[in-house]
């Protein structure tokens, strides 16, 4: 199995916008996305991505 590709926390929010989700708030370094229909709730950590 592949891994996945490491993206940042903003280019994650980006998608996860064009999926529906809205930014509710930021706490700190986290960002909390909502979407209403179907209800879903995500916490999003705005660093950048590790190379390993």
């Amino acid at each position: 199995m592949s891994k996945l590709p490491s993206i940042s926390g903003r280019a994650c929010i980006k998608a996860l916008e064009r999926a529906s989700f809205t930014v509710r708030r930021q706490e700190g370094s986290h960002v909390i996305l909502r979407r209403d229909q179907p209800f879903g709730q995500l916490v999003v950590p705005i660093f950048p991505p590790r190379f390993n």
